[in-house]
């Protein structure tokens, strides 16, 4: 990573952005992974996903929200602005959860793409607002072994499906097919891969529980988002978001919704085409109104008149 490109916490300086957050009071914050990386080298780039970097952002933006608000009951709501397509699952639960543990409510907006990690990241939201070509996937984990992707879903559903298919078969009535399918999962493999499911939904159980959702909508959720989905690829579309029991509405739902939405599809307009390594994360708060009605002191020099 270029020595140059720091991953630290910054104001955000735009004026709309800063007016809408006073004017709304509330606290404001985007997580924006640019379309272009950064070239390290000729034949790589690093492109922005969660990682360790951002948890130390979003630490260090929870300590000056409680500089700013050191009881929670008095912060205002945080509204954040999600583009990103994932990341590191243990980044992406515990970036959602530092702002979830700090905020009574939080609204995430999602203009284009809130993928795998930052589906989760959508998930801890009280309210996630959404549009035409938004869309979230489903939050299934996959990681490296071997120099191959293992999709921990992909093994557990195939030896489910060859449970119920071979389940009370004697050996000799597998054709060889079968049997080969079936060498082909290791015990330690379905094992590991069971796990790393049930861990991920309990993050996920975590994080929505926290946002207000019931058991029952967290089971249909986490169906719908981890269990029931075709491939980790997969498009959830705003109704189909609905249909599975997300809270998220469109923007053109009420006038408010829709200003509000303005704002932050400008907001991602400023950072979506600068090359960044890592995710850029501004933040703003509510600034304090002068009170106009104050005289201005009298200086101590100036006579008075008898």
């Amino acid at each position: 990573m270029p020595m140059s490109t720091p991953f630290k916490l910054e104001e955000e300086r735009d004026k709309s952005v800063r007016m809408y957050a006073t004017q709304e009071k509330l606290v404001a914050i985007c997580v924006v992974a640019p379309l272009t990386g950064v070239r390290v080298a000729p034949k790589r780039s690093i492109t922005a996903r969660f990682s360790y970097p951002d948890e130390f952002v979003l630490e260090e933006f929870i300590e000056k929200v409680h500089e700013a608000y050191p009881q929670k009951e008095n912060r205002p709501p945080l509204h954040i602005l999600i583009h990103s397509p994932g990341g590191a699952v243990s980044s992406s639960f515990m970036v959602a959860r530092v702002l979830r543990s700090n905020f009574d409510r939080i609204v995430g907006f999602v203009p284009h793409i809130a993928a795998s990690g930052a589906t989760v990241m959508a998930l801890s939201c009280n309210e996630i607002v959404m549009g035409d070509i938004s869309r979230l996937t489903g939050i299934d984990p996959y990681y490296e072994m071997d120099d191959q992707v293992v999709y921990p879903l992909s093994i557990v559903r195939a030896f489910n499906t060859l449970e119920s298919i071979l389940g009370t078969k004697s050996p000799e009535e597998i054709s060889y097919p079968y049997q080969h399918l079936v060498q082909s999962i290791s015990a330690e493999e379905y094992d590991e891969a069971a796990h790393t499911l049930g861990m991920v939904e309990g993050y996920a159980r975590e994080l929505m529980s926290k946002a207000g959702y019931k058991d029952g909508e967290i089971r249909k959720v986490i169906r719908g988002v981890l269990y029931d989905i075709n491939s980790h690829e997969e498009v959830i579309t705003l109704d189909r978001a609905k249909e599975i029991g997300i809270k998220a509405k469109h923007f053109r739902e009420d006038e408010p919704t829709a200003k509000c939405w303005k704002v932050m599809k400008n907001w991602l307009r400023n950072y979506l085409l600068k090359p960044s390594p890592v995710h850029i994360i501004r933040y703003c708060m509510p600034e304090p109104k002068e009170d106009k009605g104050l005289k201005k002191p009298r200086n101590p020099q100036e006579s008075v008149s008898p």
